[in-house]
């Protein structure tokens, strides 16, 4: 990296400033192949550059996604650091800028994540997932539409951002489901010399939208289905992302930070290292408690 720059600083009449920086893109196969340690050590060692830079991973090629201009912005770089800046601000993205990233690889008990970024038609961007780390070299992405939602979730990551689309039970009618606030907790207990995690959720959301006007939302009955519903949906999506990353021996969310804290004993005895808790997390149990409350239907009840 530092050889590159030192060709390009031949190339031009400035002081490269790398001060200016905002968003580093690598391609998907740099990610799985090479990984991130050569490029994260000189970052690091860099002075000028920021700690809060995006990096994020694309779909294809680099390059491609770098030259994407659409029309409402002249400025390729700058419609991509907004997209992501108005995701964040949304509730739709987690904040893990690069210095997130750099502190996440070097916990014995967590892993770090990046968007995962592609171009679609007439130019726009699209983040599409994440991308889950082992260590420096990409391990996969997420691959359902609400991973990026669930993984904020069980980060605690605020505010909510994501509508969901729920049929309400018994009914044929549907609603559009909107979270405003996440809460989680997580506690850990060993049983049977295996840590037992029991995590509750909690969501809080309003109606956005509803199918029809066969169902009246000013019932109180109607709002507790809504809220099973979501809670079911919830727990599906909970339960297929937790398998993902043991499929994957990665660990994005940090329950092996809570080993460290609330179970030091244990963690100083049976685990140690990162790679021995990639090891034992497959094995673990995740229990989920699931709380969701629905606050406002909009200003028409029926």
């Amino acid at each position: 990296m530092n050889d590159a720059l030192q060709q390009l600083q031949q190339q031009v009449a400035d002081k490269l400033f790398l001060g200016h920086l905002r968003i580093i893109v690598v391609s998907e196969d740099f990610a799985r192949q090479q990984g991130m340690e050569a490029l994260s050590d000189f970052l690091v060692r860099h002075p000028e550059v920021r700690r809060t830079v995006w990096v994020v991973v694309s779909k294809g090629s680099a390059s491609d996604l770098m030259q994407t201009a659409p029309p409402l912005e002249r400025v390729p770089t700058v419609y991509l650091m907004s997209t992501l800046d108005h995701a964040k601000q949304l509730g739709k993205l987690p904040n893990d800028f690069f210095g997130m990233f750099v502190s996440k690889v070097a916990m014995r008990g967590r892993e770090p994540i990046l968007p995962y970024v592609e171009v679609m038609q007439k130019d726009n961007v699209n983040i599409s997932g994440l991308v889950m780390f082992r260590r420096y070299r990409m391990a996969g992405t997420t691959a359902r539409p609400f991973d990026i939602a669930t993984y904020m979730l069980l980060s605690g990551v605020q505010p909510g951002g994501y509508t969901m689309m729920v049929q309400i039970p018994g009914h044929r009618e549907t609603v559009m489901w909107q979270a405003y606030l996440r809460k989680r907790r997580i506690t850990v207990r060993i049983e049977n010399g295996r840590p037992h995690f029991t995590v509750r959720v909690h969501l809080d959301g309003n109606i956005t939208e509803k199918s029809s006007e066969g169902v009246n939302l000013d019932d109180p009955r109607v709002l507790a289905a809504i809220d099973d519903a979501v809670g079911q949906k919830l727990r599906s999506n909970l339960d297929a992302f937790i398998t993902l990353t043991k499929a994957l021996h990665t660990e994005p969310v940090g329950f092996g930070e809570f080993v460290r804290a609330r179970q030091p004993g244990y963690w100083d005895r049976y685990v140690q290292t990162k790679e021995r808790w990639e090891a034992l997390y497959p094995d673990v149990k995740i229990d989920f408690v699931i709380t969701v409350r629905t606050h406002r239907v909009g200003m028409k009840a029926v």
